[in-house]
């Protein structure tokens, strides 16, 4: 039977009380290691084996997709629920009966959490509850408050590493929609650029034509002005020359008369 099969089998067929329960070795807040103690008592492994997730991920990341991650190694993952202000679960008769869990919550050594092993329990009468099995702390105390409950969900780690190649995939298309919609703001940028100088240009343009027509009526009205003017000199013109022509006419008769 492989590893995967031994934990399936295991949370299948859960019995706390056969189970070889881990204390942690490591504590305070923020550096204990009682949530890694939950996972190897719930899932049989050595203490060694298990990653404090919560303290070697740097804050700030998501430290419980890192941990899921490395337990779909063994063909499970956790599913959280958050419990209810009255610390019961927010669905009735969901799952089955004996199902082992990890439970968190407020410690009762002061104000950061703490992590316990638990079971699910079901009953006709009463309805679902949870129990604790074990507290990894030596004090076994376990929690002031339960805030919420860890699932472990058997997986099929073929299906994880197709969805896995399927989020890939999805990735890379956000990724490619992403360069995508960029290209199409920095076009849409050049547009709204182009339409700007067609618009300037198109009121240069109204401008041109405006003055053009301005220039034409001031051109005709100056053409207009020029031939009045041209007119009225000729017409003086022809005046003189008449009026010397007639002088010239009278001029000898005038010589003679003043001869006799």
């Amino acid at each position: 039977m492989t590893r995967t099969a031994e934990i399936e089998a295991r949370l299948a067929a859960a019995t706390p009380s056969d189970w070889n329960c881990v204390d942690q070795t490591i504590f305070g807040d923020k550096q204990g290691n009682c949530n890694a103690a939950c996972i190897a008592t719930i899932l049989d492994l050595p203490l060694s084996e298990v990653p404090n997730f919560p303290v070697i991920i740097p804050e700030g990341q998501d430290w419980q997709a890192a941990q899921n991650a490395w337990l779909a190694n063994y063909g499970v993952v956790i599913f959280t629920v958050i419990l209810k202000d009255d610390g019961k679960l927010p669905f009735m008769n969901a799952l089955t009966d004996g199902i082992p869990c990890l439970i968190s919550g407020k410690s009762p050594r002061g104000n950061f959490d703490h992590a316990v092993v638990g079971n699910y329990k079901l009953d006709a009468e009463l309805g679902h509850s949870l129990e604790y099995i074990h507290d990894p702390h030596p004090s076994h105390k376990y929690l002031a408050k339960a805030k919420s409950v860890d699932f472990f969900i058997i997986i099929n780690p073929a299906k994880i590493h197709h969805l896995l190649a399927e989020l890939t995939k999805a990735k890379a298309e956000v990724e490619r929609l992403q360069k995508y919609v960029a290209a199409l703001e920095a076009e849409c940028m050049a547009v709204t650029k182009c339409a700007y100088a067609l618009s300037s240009a198109v009121n240069l343009a109204g401008n041109y034509d405006r003055n053009a027509r301005i220039l034409l009526h001031q051109e005709a009205k100056a053409e207009r002005l020029f031939y009045d003017l041209f007119a009225a000199n000729h017409e003086e013109t022809v005046g003189v020359r008449l009026l010397r022509e007639k002088n010239e006419a009278a001029a000898p008769t005038t010589q003679e008369q003043s001869h006799e």
